[in-house]
């Protein structure tokens, strides 16, 4: 068992993914203050240019604004970093979604 009550998977084993399930709540922009409110609308604005939809955990992120950005740059840094090439870069993120059961 694992401390937070989950049972001990076997390699390769998944856990049941539930759909839309966290365990914070996603921020909205229009409960943020004023400030906060705009840089989220923008950031949203983006990231559903990008994947399609806002993604749970950017939204979940979003209570921390300090934890929201730093994961942005280390994404745009793994993004411009150009020591593995492009389409091998996809491909690993596709498979590790995959592994992970992470829709994006």
């Amino acid at each position: 068992m694992h401390a937070d009550g989950g049972a001990t998977l076997a390699r390769g084993e998944r856990r049941p993914h539930i759909a839309g399930m966290s365990r914070i709540a996603p921020l909205e922009p229009a409960k943020a203050g004023f400030f906060k409110g705009l840089l989220l609308r923008i950031a949203y604005w983006l990231a559903k240019r990008k994947v399609g939809k806002v993604p749970t955990p950017m939204r979940v992120k979003a209570h921390h604004l300090g934890v929201m950005i730093a994961t942005g740059r280390m994404d745009l840094a793994e993004v411009a970093h150009r020591t593995v090439d492009a389409p091998l870069k996809s491909l690993v993120q596709l498979r590790t979604a995959q592994l992970i059961g992470c829709p994006y």
